[in-house]
């Protein structure tokens, strides 16, 4: 077998450095034609150095980052998450060894073929199109009861959610600048509300007063949240944040999943443990892709069907320009 040293770079995808031969790890060979696990130095400095090579695409390096730091973690080199198909993939075996969900899977290794690495496909099924009751989520009448900035907080984005079921990415850039009250309305003009035009126009029925409670809110309980230009801003300081900070996606998801706690516990005591369970396990991305299937007006809002967006980026086999994720 010849040494790594002697192939034709074109022979392979990636030219190791001199200093720092990629460890592969997998057990099998289709990220790196004619090289085997035998043929490369396997250590920790490798591995890292390997994926601090990598540039994340823009507007999904928090999901770059989370994969590297596992895939870190577990010694893996990039080109070790390949495989023939999704089952035998080494990025299979590390979903299962961090438990991700379905979603972060699809995310995940999206964000790792945009890094041209040769991850395979993985598919979800469409959601249960079974509509869940939205007052549940919504709870239209909260704001008349509370003031809680977490619940207040969940409520204008779901209320703005369910006519424009944006993808995470946009909603860590949404500023307050972008919805104005109208009536009773809300309408919202956001650089990501459309397709290639640019910013568009989307009407949210009925959510002006639960905009209105939530700023005024934010105005009683801190001069930060009440300065703060974001949309949905962090309500306390964190490691490197403040209060009234851009909210992260995964602050996002940690916000979405208590609040379909909370309706979970409201369906459990109304005895209905199959809806509690649904809850329980809700993410935003299968929200979003419900309402993506069932609503056309928030499907025409966002700008772009899932299918449309997925075919135009197999056509061009590049990572798109802007951070909204299909998925």
């Amino acid at each position: 077998m010849q040494s790594a040293g002697s192939r034709r770079d074109d022979e392979i995808r990636e030219v190791p450095h001199p200093d720092d031969a990629h460890a592969l790890v997998s057990p099998f060979d289709q990220g790196l034609p004619g090289l085997s696990d035998r043929d490369l130095e396997v250590s920790p400095a490798a591995v890292t150095a390997a994926w601090d090579r990598l540039i994340p695409p823009p507007g999904y390096e928090p999901a770059f980052a989370a994969l590297k730091r596992a895939a870190v973690e577990h010694g893996l080199h990039p080109h070790a998450l390949d495989g023939p198909s999704w089952p035998s993939s080494g990025m299979a075996a590390l979903a299962e060894s961090m438990e991700w969900a379905a979603s972060t899977c699809v995310l995940y290794a999206k964000v790792a073929r945009y890094c041209h690495l040769p991850v395979p496909r993985i598919t979800t099924r469409d959601p249960d199109a079974a509509p869940l009751p939205f007052p549940l989520l919504l709870r239209a009448d909260a704001t008349n009861e509370t003031t809680d900035l977490d619940v207040l907080r969940a409520l204008v984005w779901l209320r703005i959610a369910h006519s424009w079921p944006a993808p995470l990415p946009a909603w860590t850039r949404l500023q307050t600048e972008h919805v104005t009250i109208s009536g009773d309305d809300l309408h919202l003009t956001h650089p990501d509300a459309g397709p290639d035009s640019g910013a568009r126009h989307v009407v949210v029925p009925g959510a002006a007063h639960v905009w209105a409670a939530w700023l005024s809110a934010r105005r009683s309980h801190s001069g930060l949240l009440d300065a703060s230009p974001w949309a949905l801003c962090t309500l306390r300081p964190g490691p490197g944040t403040r209060a009234g900070s851009p909210m992260s996606q995964r602050t996002l998801q940690s916000a979405f999943a208590r609040h379909t706690a909370l309706a979970a516990f409201q369906a459990d005591a109304n005895a209905d443990a199959e809806l509690a369970e649904r809850y329980r396990t809700l993410t935003y991305d299968t929200l979003r892709r419900l309402l993506m299937t069932t609503d056309p007006v928030a499907r025409a809002n966002v700008g772009e069907s899932r299918g449309s967006t997925r075919a135009r980026r197999r056509g061009t086999g590049a990572a798109p320009e802007s951070a909204v994720a299909d998925g």
